[in-house]
């Protein structure tokens, strides 16, 4: 009966013409500063939002907020999540905020050319998402997403920006990853040209994309993606060794210190190119729309070989004889700009 008797109470100093007043004062007066961010947990109850954005003061205050809370929340609910907060928002522009359910989207880029364990780094880094225990291991990753049991999930996730709210588990992006590249794949393998087909060393979507992502850790320039793949292509045409770099560095794992030595290269490796013909046992790395788009496109050339100029890019040769030129031409370079 007390508690009935002082919300009575409490009715009536607000119907009245000096409680009105006072309540409308209330409610357009700003509650925040600076422009701000406000999370509402699941399950946050009006009475613990109207507590933490009340203006201090008496207890009425934090009971008009929570009253009036409670009344434009009658019929729409308040979405869970992180909401972006205009400088100078008060308890009308606040709920109003809350109840549109506009949600911050944060982002996280991807760059072309990490491997799988840096995409889980650098998930597992965002303190804005969820970790559930285990997610991350690949063993349940594999599961989950259907992809084949004992196969890598290198290359499997594209590189791209995606967009995260406040609580989301980090599987969710691997998820749009994974599903991103399934699309890009298909779409790059569709646009194969018609007359290569027949002439394409690869001969199924997992097969380009194990390329694309040997011609992504080859070159970031653009225009050399297909010329490369084209080198490749040739090398796969006549039967000889593929012989890059990166396969090896991907093969050696943690044993490779960042100088690649001619133990490396001799090394076996399901992934060493220098020891075994064809492609190696998987991707290498997450490949862009470029270097996919490359791996089933190559360019028409006579070349077999290609070295870094110097200068960013690579020279390529049709024979050992000017590939020797160049790698000659490359180290003096090299030795000069030391």
């Amino acid at each position: 009966m007390r508690k009935l008797g002082g919300v009575l109470a409490l009715l009536l100093i607000l119907c009245s013409t000096t409680g009105a007043f006072y309540t409308q004062k209330l409610l357009n007066q700003s509650l925040f500063s600076e422009a701000s961010s406000y999370v509402v947990e699941p399950g946050a109850s009006v009475k613990k939002i109207a507590s933490q954005i009340s203006p201090p003061g008496h207890f009425l205050n934090q009971i008009i907020v929570e009253l009036y809370g409670r009344w434009v929340t009658r019929i729409d609910t308040i979405k869970a999540g992180e909401f972006r907060i205009k400088n100078g928002a008060n308890t009308k522009s606040f709920f109003a905020t809350l109840i549109i359910g506009k949600v911050i989207e944060h982002t996280v880029t991807i760059p072309e050319g990490w491997v799988f364990q840096e995409m889980l780094d650098k998930l597992s880094s965002l303190d804005r998402l969820n970790h559930p225990a285990d997610d991350y291991q690949k063993n349940i990753l594999t599961e989950n997403l259907g992809v084949e049991a004992g196969k890598s999930l290198e290359g499997l996730f594209f590189p791209d920006t995606y967009f995260y709210t406040d609580g989301m588990n980090g599987t969710e992006i691997l998820y749009q990853a994974y599903l991103n590249m399934q699309i890009q794949l298909a779409e790059a393998w569709a646009s194969r040209a018609s007359a290569l087909s027949s002439e394409l060393q690869i001969k199924t979507p997992y097969e380009a994309l194990i390329l694309a992502s040997i011609i992504e850790k080859e070159t970031g320039i653009a225009g050399e993606r297909r010329k490369i793949s084209g080198v490749f292509h040739n090398r796969l045409r006549i039967g000889m060794m593929l012989q890059t770099d990166p396969t090896v560095i991907y093969g050696l794992g943690d044993e490779f210190n960042g100088n690649l030595r001619r133990v490396d290269l001799e090394t076996d490796t399901p992934y060493n190119t220098y020891t075994r013909y064809g492609l190696p046992a998987g991707p290498i790395a997450l490949p862009g729309r470029l270097s996919l788009d490359a791996a089933v496109n190559p360019e028409a050339t006579s070349a077999l070989y290609f070295v870094a100029d110097g200068y960013g890019g690579h020279n390529f040769s049709d024979t050992l004889e000017q590939h020797n030129q160049a790698v000659a031409d490359y180290l003096r370079i090299l030795r000069a700009s030391h």
